[in-house]
């Protein structure tokens, strides 16, 4: 089940390796993509995952541990504004071509997201990312009170995302946060 919209809590777990508890922080963030162009480029532009160094800011190396579709395995590295990288390898769960991609996530963060595309009237496409995950370095889960400025790198990472599409495509697009 997706949870829709912005959440982020904190959430108590027992690490078993230290014999301890620390505090984690979960998630939710739901962005859209209004792209004024026609659902087939979108979709191969998002499907490409290789190809995002080259028209996402933000998205450092992409590799590719296994092709193909359901299965296919990718290791993502990130960057934004903020002094830190994100590692995490994105396991490819559900394909339904010009209508979802689902993937697992495992690493420095770990959950799920999905890209829902709808065409839309006038050759345009709504292209929603639902990103449901929870840190697991130590350090970001110590900083969890500090949780707003996470959320606000994502929102970075999102736009620059929106606005690198655009530019690939040689269209608008209009990014929102939910």
């Amino acid at each position: 089940m997706w949870v829709y919209g912005l959440n982020c809590k904190p959430t108590l777990i027992e690490n078993r390796k230290l014999a301890s508890k620390q505090t984690i922080m979960q998630y939710s963030f739901t962005t859209v993509w209004h792209v004024m162009s026609g659902i087939e480029p979108v979709w191969q532009a998002i499907n490409d995952v290789e190809q995002w160094p080259q028209w996402w800011p933000g998205v450092n190396k992409v590799e590719q541990l296994k092709p193909g579709g359901v299965g296919q395995i990718n290791v993502l590295t990130w960057k934004s504004i903020l002094p830190y990288t994100l590692k995490f390898k994105a396991t490819i769960t559900e394909v339904r071509t010009h209508k979802l991609i689902t993937a697992q996530a495992t690493g420095e963060l770990e959950g799920s997201g999905q890209w829902v595309f709808e065409q839309l009237a006038g050759n345009q496409t709504k292209l929603t990312y639902y990103w449901q995950v929870r840190t697991t370095k130590m350090w970001m889960n110590l900083l969890a009170p500090l949780a707003f400025i996470f959320r606000y790198n994502h929102h970075v990472v999102m736009n620059w995302g929106g606005k690198g599409l655009g530019q690939k495509l040689g269209c608008k697009v209009e990014v929102s946060h939910l």
